[in-house]
């Protein structure tokens, strides 16, 4: 994400050239970012399972 954030920032500023790569990053970025989501969406629905077991 940080990643992406510079490469943006340097083509916002005139100092990147390259649309392309920049559009990739953005993309890695957010695929990453839904993926961690979904771990922890299910990392908290295995939890809940857990608790409402019955010892």
């Amino acid at each position: 994400q940080v990643a992406s954030d510079q490469q943006t920032k340097a083509l916002a500023n005139g100092s990147g050239d390259d649309l392309h790569n920049v559009m990739i990053a953005a993309q890695k970025s957010s695929i990453t970012l839904e993926a961690t989501v979904q771990i922890q969406k299910k990392g908290v629905d295995a939890y809940k399972e857990m608790m409402s077991m019955q010892v």
